[in-house]
């Protein structure tokens, strides 16, 4: 669904049976919704931008910008998403990106959740409870579990919003960013509205497939969708 949406196509099930691979996948794409004719790369012409973009806002010299290069190591963390939508604009994408939070501080949360859970559901297990709806949830183990950490873990969301500064994994990277531009602005190369360059077919269907499966270390063109991808 989200290619079909996403390219504007529709893929019939007869056809869908026969996409083993992501290369399957792009082929169908470019046989409906591409274009022939050599063009310019796009994952270059993307990185040449965001560079020029960062070296402007933030007094950067070229050799400081590589593909390899961390987003977090040239783009202030004061601030960060607001300079981060603004480069976005700069580059033509009317897109926002959502901040995380540090794996060490993901974990810590749900270390935190779970045991504050546990000992909550061990205490009030050997207390009087004063409502009788919490009396009946306290008295089921399973059920007093899951509504410590549901109720822990909102809190937690809640308090550490502000802690939201790094980049999704996906994106860390110049390179990373440069990928995702390729696949998510349209104005990289001058084509005909409806028509793609198998580059920017490829990386959106690389986008789409990471965000559906969760399969960023994983994922190649051959990799077939059940048996390397995870597709239940």
């Amino acid at each position: 669904m989200q290619v079909e949406e996403g390219f504007g196509i529709a893929i019939k099930d007869s056809d869908a049976e026969k996409m083993v691979t992501p290369h399957d996948l792009i082929e169908q794409i470019m046989n409906q919704a591409g274009r022939t004719g050599r063009v310019p790369c796009l994952k270059q012409r993307a990185f040449h931008r965001i560079r020029a973009s960062l070296m402007r806002r933030f007094g950067l010299k070229r050799e400081q910008i590589r593909l390899e290069t961390r987003l977090t190591e040239v783009v202030p963390r004061p601030a960060r998403k607001n300079h981060f939508d603004e480069i976005l604009k700069e580059l033509g994408i009317n897109k926002s990106i959502e901040l995380v939070r540090p794996d060490w501080m993901t974990q810590m949360i749900a270390i935190t959740v779970m045991a504050s859970s546990l000992a909550l559901t061990v205490f009030f297990a050997f207390q009087p409870v004063p409502y009788p709806i919490l009396s009946y949830i306290i008295n089921v183990p399973v059920l007093a579990v899951v509504f410590f950490v549901v109720l822990f873990g909102w809190l937690a969301a809640i308090l550490t919003r502000g802690q939201r500064y790094e980049f999704e994994p996906a994106m860390a990277t110049v390179e990373g960013l440069s990928r995702w531009m390729v696949a998510n602005s349209s104005n990289l190369a001058e084509a005909p509205p409806g028509q793609w360059s198998r580059e920017q077919v490829a990386e959106k269907v690389r986008s789409i497939v990471i965000d559906v499966l969760g399969c960023e270390k994983e994922y190649r063109e051959d990799a077939e969708f059940v048996k390397d991808l995870g597709v239940g």
